[in-house]
């Protein structure tokens, strides 16, 4: 796992930041454009090393015609036209680590109204927060789809073609391409996240999708 140090500089999907202080599992950065923000260390490592794994299978001579990272910028935007919905299932004793992780993710506060946030009462059963992603899709279509070799579709309801990915990790890295939780997502938004190189396979998986 990435190691950080006072004074060096690393990166996130946000841009570039300096450490200046680092404190247990968290630390404070101030970014190029001089806003200062805290961030979980391992959330933060698992970014900068998702962006560093994606430069290097894009400089890579070796890949096939179809590389991993194309595959999965296509998926990201098939998904975007079946229209997806980000749900949240939050027990009372995980909220506040749930805030914490979507602040890290998205730099800003969980609102009051966020949509697709489910609050369980205390004394729940549940020892985590779950967080769900589900889609339309033919079941003939799911082939097309490579979200990474750990992401497994699940069938939610046949009858609907509604599938679910139960995937805290895929959910959060949604977030970092400023998908929002709930059913309501902005487009602009989220092109404005794909990497330039990438930006064709997403268009063109969109497009796909809108196919239904």
């Amino acid at each position: 796992m990435t190691t950080f140090l006072v004074g060096q500089r690393y990166r996130n999907r946000k841009g570039e930041y300096e450490v200046l202080e680092i404190k247990n599992n968290e630390m404070k950065v101030c970014y190029d454009d001089g806003q200062e923000q805290m961030l979980t260390l391992s959330f933060q490592a698992r970014i900068f090393e998702n962006m560093q794994r994606e430069e290097m299978l894009s400089k890579s001579k070796k890949l096939p015609m179809k590389p991993q990272n194309q595959q999965f910028y296509w998926s990201l935007g098939f998904l975007l036209a079946r229209k997806p919905n980000l749900i949240a299932f939050i027990p009372q004793h995980a909220l506040r680590a749930f805030e914490d992780d979507f602040h890290d993710t998205t730099g800003r506060e969980l609102s009051d109204n966020e949509k697709g946030i489910i609050i369980h009462p205390p004394k729940t059963d549940k020892r985590w927060y779950e967080l769900r992603v589900t889609f339309t899709a033919r079941a003939n279509e799911l082939y097309l789809l490579n979200f990474g070799d750990d992401i497994n579709i699940v069938e939610g309801s046949p009858d609907n073609k509604l599938w679910n990915i139960n995937n805290n990790c895929f959910f959060l890295r949604l977030l970092e391409f400023n998908f929002s939780t709930g059913s309501q997502q902005d487009k602009t938004n989220i092109e404005g996240a794909i990497p330039n190189q990438y930006l064709d396979a997403f268009k063109e998986g969109y497009s796909k999708g809108l196919e239904d």
